[in-house]
């Protein structure tokens, strides 16, 4: 039994986890809609950019021992910048505002698996859980929900918001900065401008493979696709 124990063990060494990103801006996919189609918004334009870092991809290798006990968790992997723009045309314009949320796709795998690329051997072990991915999301204001925790998606096609002040009623209720002068978060804006704090977002990646997985998880290299959406309000 020894022996098998360390080929069990030794297989578990060599997974790659890999992240890929889209980002969709007001309205363009069914998902990233906003609340109440038919209520006024005076937001013209929006924009993510610097997603994530300039690269297409994060990348996990798990290769010894010492990774896999503890995990990975690259801080600062990610950077959203927010550009939202404020409809100075339209006579008696409404004012912008904006909800930020961010979607997982496994690309057609099963409901809580991560897309398989490429296993490694002739195992039938089992697939990671989309749940071994946790995100920590935050801006100098700390205006995010939840921006000190790492959170973490359950199922294929699950949405967490980041910044969601509430419904179209509550559409003039802002997340304000707690740095003076007081500002709005989800209000017209660039990160370009003096609230740069407000308008910039730092994104925490961390895997931890789960215990419950690890004595049959399958070596490989695994995907998923991490969408971001800037919708209106």
């Amino acid at each position: 039994m020894y022996p098998l124990k360390i080929n069990s063990t030794f297989r578990l060494l060599h997974c790659l986890f890999f992240i890929f990103f889209s980002s969709q801006f007001f309205s363009q996919s069914s998902w990233c809609t906003v609340d109440t189609p038919n209520s006024p918004n005076g937001c013209t334009d929006g924009q993510i950019v610097d997603l994530p870092l300039n690269q297409s991809q994060i990348e996990f290798v798990f290769d010894s021992f010492a990774k896999w006990n503890s995990g990975i968790t690259l801080y600062g992997a990610s950077i959203l910048k927010i550009i939202a723009k404020q409809d100075t045309v339209t006579p008696s314009a409404p004012s912008c505002y904006w909800k930020l949320r961010m979607l997982i796709d496994n690309i057609g795998s099963n409901a809580d698996e991560w897309k398989t690329d490429e296993s490694y051997g002739t195992g039938s072990g089992d697939k990671p859980f989309i749940g071994m991915l946790k995100l920590r999301i935050d801006n100098g204001c700390h205006t995010p929900q939840d921006y000190n925790l790492f959170r973490f998606f359950e199922s294929d096609q699950e949405i967490i918001d980041i910044i969601n002040p509430g419904s179209q009623l509550l559409a003039n209720n802002t997340i304000n900065c707690s740095g003076l002068p007081a500002a709005e978060t989800n209000g017209a804006g660039t990160y370009l401008g003096p609230d740069y704090n407000e308008f910039t977002f730092t994104v925490d990646y961390k895997i931890v493979p789960q215990v419950g997985q690890i004595p049959g998880l399958t070596p490989g290299r695994y995907s998923l696709l991490l969408k971001f959406c800037l919708s209106e309000q």
